[in-house]
């Protein structure tokens, strides 16, 4: 979403177009009928005497009969020009001059332009057709300038648009063979929806803070592009200077932002907290593109609440709280921290190696699982997750070629696994080998009972066997000793490892999908015996 406090009528039909929520592309009918019904009214409108309009007609049209008075030079004439290429020209020049210092002319209009310079919410709704200027003739025929008006929108208002172009009463009955001229019948079920109004209301509550989001927003991304101008179009790292710079500049325009629309953090709060309503309405009955509109722009109102005080983000959230109906916080509803959601969805799954009827079991503690998740986070190895979510969600995509995303996500958990091994095995041994199995080893010497099963040629045989996973001999350890299930798991787990050197063949979703439980049980196992060696 494209933020701009002055969208004219096209570029705002073309952000209503971009949000992808409508079956046809809206039109100028229909903004002029939702002005005059005073539901979405424009937020500024440039229109200038009709003298001048025909002085502008006559450089652009030749060979027409002038028709009407025609501006003479003098101070409406000159402010009007000075006008005209002030706005026309401002996106050019903020670009290359420091918009610090360089303001949007109508933020704060010099005084010979005020009178033309119109607020439609404070007049009388005019048709559109009435703004044209009869200025010349042709043949004999009149010959009108239409356009003589610059109608402003704000970005925030496509939100308003979306919500209210369904709006009004709806009927429900069989219009086969009917023709729409005939009257609605009186058996037809007749349904009002208040939703809308109550957008409505709400919009026209938080006027002041939405202009104030969407003034930050356009005014950081203009400062943000100011710094970065030299950059060229290659893609690049942002420099620490240039970065410190942004930040400067943006709590510049906090400050700025503050003072011109005196909003405050607990303002913010409760307009995010509206805005989570609303996205949770369009999200409930499946309207998505609706939806994330919403997203967007709560996305920019979060960063000006952040800047007003200065708080932590899980502060802010916090300060919104539950406000969508959901179990969970509206923020990691709308906001998935698919890291914390995974890291949850990880420790259900070790957890369920305990409950009765597990496919594997064993008897990890909440709180060693924690301090392995914790481990993963800590040393940054969260492609842990990642690979365990990719494979999570292949298994369930209904996608005809998924066996191959599933093998190559469980070769992906193989290596994961071997980095998080290299990290418990720091401070035990000064060398780690350089495969998988062989760490094993270092972990379990060949004086455990462990150790000695992987030195045996049996599990070696297992563990190092080229092309073959051999998941009916791991069942058969599952029913033998500890130390048996135990080295079982380790032998499988170098197995798959060892497996990325070669095309795994397996077709069999449901055995791949043991191979990645059998992972986690064994990476666990690797955790468990490290935290004892240490």
């Amino acid at each position: 979403m494209k933020f701009g406090r002055y969208l004219e009528t096209k570029q705002f039909i073309q952000a209503i177009v971009d949000t992808r929520s409508l079956h046809h592309r809206t039109s100028e009918n229909v903004l002029e009928y939702l002005e005059r019904e005073r539901i979405v009214v424009p937020r500024l409108r440039l229109r200038y005497p009709n003298a001048i309009e025909r002085r502008w007609l006559d450089h652009e049209r030749y060979g027409w009969l002038p028709r009407g008075r025609r501006e003479p030079d003098g101070p409406r004439w000159d402010a009007a020009c000075a006008l005209e290429e002030a706005r026309q020209n401002v996106p050019h020049r903020r670009q290359w001059n420091d918009p610090l210092d360089l303001s949007h002319p109508l933020d704060q209009p010099e005084p010979r332009w005020r009178p033309f310079i119109q607020h439609p919410s404070r007049r009388r709704f005019v048709p559109w057709q009435e703004f044209r200027v009869l200025a010349a003739e042709q043949d004999g025929e009149p010959r009108y300038k239409t356009d003589t008006v610059v109608t402003y929108y704000s970005t925030w208002q496509v939100l308003l648009f979306l919500e209210c172009h369904q709006m009004g009463v709806r009927y429900v009955g069989n219009t086969q063979d009917r023709s729409w001229q005939d009257p609605i019948p009186d058996h037809w079920h007749r349904y009002e929806d208040g939703e809308a109004v109550r957008a409505l209301r709400e919009f026209a509550k938080f006027q002041q803070q939405l202009d104030a989001v969407v003034w930050f927003a356009e005014e950081k991304a203009i400062n943000d592009n100011y710094v970065l101008r030299n950059a060229g179009s290659k893609r690049r790292l942002i420099e620490e200077d240039e970065s410190d710079e942004m930040e400067r500049r943006t709590i510049e325009v906090r400050a700025r932002c503050r003072s011109r629309f005196r909003v405050s953090y607990p303002q913010m709060i409760e307009l995010i907290k509206f805005l989570c309503r609303r996205w949770d309405h369009w999200n409930r009955i499946g309207c998505k593109n609706h939806a994330k509109a919403y997203k967007g722009f709560m996305g920019q109102a979060i960063w000006l609440a952040r800047y007003l005080r200065d708080v932590p983000v899980e502060q802010l959230f916090a300060d919104v709280g539950r406000v969508a109906g959901h179990f969970k916080s509206t923020r990691r509803v709308i906001y998935r921290d698919w890291a914390t959601e995974w890291r949850e969805d990880a420790e259900r799954i070790l957890m369920g190696f305990s409950r009765p009827g597990a496919i594997l079991t064993a008897d990890f503690e909440e709180d060693e699982i924690n301090a392995f998740l914790d481990l993963v986070e800590e040393r940054d190895l969260l492609d842990f997750y990642w690979r365990w979510k990719s494979l999570n969600e292949r298994a369930f995509s209904g996608d005809l070629n998924h066996m191959a995303g599933l093998r190559s996500d469980l070769q992906g958990m193989a290596l994961s696994v071997e980095h998080l091994v290299d990290v418990m095995l720091e401070g035990i041994v000064k060398h780690p080998k350089r495969q998988l199995y062989d760490k094993f080893k270092q972990l379990w010497p060949r004086d455990t009972d462990v150790g000695k099963l992987l030195k045996s040629q049996e599990y070696d045989g297992r563990a190092r066997a080229e092309r073959m996973i051999d998941l009916a001999w791991h069942e058969e350890k599952q029913d033998g000793e500890l130390a048996e299930r135990m080295a079982g798991d380790l032998a499988i787990c170098h197995a798959i490892r060892g497996s990325a050197h070669y095309s795994l063949s397996e077709n069999n979703q449901l055995l791949v999908e043991k191979m990645s439980i059998i992972l986690l049980r064994g990476v666990m196992e690797a955790f468990r015996r490290s935290a004892s060696l240490k």
